[in-house]
């Protein structure tokens, strides 16, 4: 099976969207990168370079804000609300879809999932269709923010060791080499696909567009396999998280540290009807279940 992971970039005049498919077969998970541009017509080669004609994409993972039926809106979302607080806030927490980056982000996000269903009208590939609740698309195209994918293996103790402060831009690298080196990224894996050999070492992952797409690749994996979790609202979408057994533990109580401030977030997010009428639906699905 293959995974596609698109890291969106928006820059005018550099090729900062990373571009990863994952394919995995009964021994081995392997995976090719790229990087593109900005302009559609140039997207679609890349794509189609990396991605074979004739290619099953079991799913495709997405770094930037997208909604329910593809649409362009322009709010603070749940997901972006549940996120963003308690030990969240100072980890791993998204920017606002509301804000000048985030509508950046989000249009491009769009455009991207919008190619990738042009290449499978056009019979270049076939994309899986959607089987998790709440789906922002019949087929199966998930949001990824991959510093909350990253940052919820990490451990209360690895959050206490990372020299602050992070470089700005830099923080899912400094996850990354935690995640990689701690081994939380093969565990992940060997949750997944159980016996699953990779065909090199995970540390041959050097670039940052690079490392973020295979992730997006990797939580497309997640959804297809229904182990995740997703975090978000039915109507302005979901921003899908690694299965909770992988997740790392709050060193004073060996408790999920993420699981418990997702608890709380719930709360008090559903709370804020006056401010944000949106966040009424706010919730947290695992495996495809109501979780919180």
């Amino acid at each position: 099976m293959n995974y596609m992971g698109i890291d969106v970039g928006h820059s005018e005049s550099k090729p900062t969207t990373g571009l990863c498919l994952i394919t995995l077969d009964q021994t081995k998970l392997q995976w090719q990168c790229c990087n593109t541009v900005t302009q559609d017509d140039k997207r679609l080669v890349d794509i189609r370079r990396l991605v074979p004609a004739g290619t099953a994409l079991a799913a495709v993972g997405i770094d930037g804000p997208l909604a329910s039926d593809l649409q362009i809106v322009n709010c603070y979302r749940a997901t972006e609300a549940l996120l963003s607080r308690g030990s969240f806030q100072s980890r791993c927490k998204p920017g606002p879809t509301n804000s000048n980056n985030g509508q950046a982000l989000h249009q491009h996000a769009t455009e991207l999932a919008n190619l990738v269903l042009r290449l499978q009208s056009s019979k270049h590939l076939n994309l899986g269709i959607a089987s998790h609740p709440d789906r922002i698309h019949p087929s199966r195209i998930v949001e990824v923010f991959p510093n909350a994918f990253l940052g919820v293996l990490l451990s209360d103790d690895d959050f206490q060791n990372i020299k602050k402060p992070i470089k700005r831009g830099k923080k899912s690298d400094v996850f990354w080499e935690i995640a990689v080196k701690n081994g939380y990224l093969l565990k992940l894996i060997e949750h997944l696909a159980p016996g699953t050999l990779l065909a090199r070492p995970l540390d041959s992952i050097t670039d940052h567009d690079h490392r973020a797409a295979f992730i997006c690749a990797l939580a497309a994996l997640c959804v297809a396999e229904n182990k995740y979790v997703g975090v978000g609202d039915p109507q302005y979408g979901d921003i899908f998280l690694p299965p909770c057994q992988v997740w790392g533990l709050d060193g004073t109580f060996q408790s999920r540290w993420a699981e418990t401030t997702l608890k709380r977030n719930v709360v008090s997010v559903r709370r804020n009807l006056g401010l944000r009428p949106n966040h009424g639906k706010a919730r947290v699905v695992r495996n495809g279940n109501l979780w919180l």
